[in-house]
């Protein structure tokens, strides 16, 4: 059943021409798809890229469900995602990396767990083949919260 309320995916972008044109694809894919989501959108934030992501931007600026925020100059991770979960006008706003490291299927999860009467939902890996140190460093941060 596809997720009913609508959704906005954020993917905060900053110097990633390499890696932005598989996520922006796999990202439309997504939610255009209505086994996913009754009403989606793709935002993506640039955050200052200095290398070719405004030209893949550029090139996808035509994509339905798509849009694009700039900013003029690199602010940094949180600045970005603020800017798009502000800019977001739909009921859920999600996020992904524009590197590749979260993959649409893992959304796709969590959106079937949804029953939409939530505020918040967060989401975890259970196994990840990250080093020992960023293990460490995750599995602190979980113990802090």
């Amino acid at each position: 059943m596809a997720f009913a309320p609508s959704l906005t995916v954020v993917i905060p972008a900053f110097n990633e021409a390499d890696n932005l044109p598989g996520v922006l694809r796999e990202a439309l894919d997504f939610v255009a798809n209505p086994e996913h989501c009754r009403d989606a959108q793709v935002l993506v934030i640039d955050d200052g890229s200095s290398d070719g992501t405004p030209a893949v931007l550029r090139s996808f600026a035509a994509a339905p469900r798509l849009r694009i925020i700039t900013h003029e100059q690199n602010r940094g991770l949180t600045a970005a995602l603020r800017t798009g979960f502000f800019a977001a006008d739909t009921e859920y706003v999600t996020w992904i990396p524009a590197d590749g490291q979260i993959a649409l299927p893992e959304l796709a999860k969590i959106l079937g767990a949804c029953h939409g009467e939530e505020d918040l939902i967060l989401s975890t890996y259970r196994r990840r083949p990250d080093g020992l140190i960023r293990m460490v460093m995750s599995r602190t941060v979980r113990l802090m919260m």
